[in-house]
């Protein structure tokens, strides 16, 4: 008996001793949203930054995400997005006693582009028509005013011509 009772203790000290060595891994979770809308954003770009760990999500269809494995301390997460301006959070605590739940607000970016110039390239002494080979001309709206008797309409401007 008394060898089966010792095995037992041994047992049972071990095994409290291998649970009690084992770290404690914390995680963080939470949803990132549009600050005007109230919509999720999903897939957008969630990391841990100055940490000596690298950590990184994206958000799902309901624009939740969850970083797990996380040790105890303070994190600063970074969240992007396209067309979003990118966001800092800072002094999340994770501790054995509790895992945080966030909610991100994302403000859209405006940015202001330059102007974007169109130009046709058109050789306008080929016809846009193949099978054309005699009399096939384009004229600009511009040319077609200056013609005199056309008067805007399309079917005189083209009698005048051979």
């Amino acid at each position: 008996m008394n060898l089966k009772t010792l095995f037992l203790t041994n047992c049972l000290f071990l095994s409290c001793f291998v649970l009690g060595a084992q770290e404690f891994r914390g995680k963080i979770y939470g949803e990132v949203i549009d600050i005007s809308s109230e919509y999720h954003i999903a897939f957008a770009n969630v990391s841990l930054i100055h940490s000596e760990m690298e950590k990184a999500a994206h958000t799902d269809e309901k624009g939740q995400f969850t970083l797990l494995g996380l040790p105890p301390g303070r994190y600063k997460l970074k969240i992007t997005y396209l067309g979003y301006e990118p966001k800092i959070v800072s002094g999340i605590l994770v501790s054995n006693a509790r895992n945080p739940q966030i909610k991100v607000r994302l403000q859209e970016s405006a940015l202001q582009l330059e102007e974007v110039v169109i130009r046709p390239a058109q050789e306008k002494e080929k016809a846009i028509n193949s099978m054309a080979t005699v009399s096939a001309k384009q004229l600009s709206m511009e040319e077609a005013n200056r013609y005199v008797g056309g008067f805007d309409d399309p079917a005189r401007l083209v009698s005048s011509f051979a």
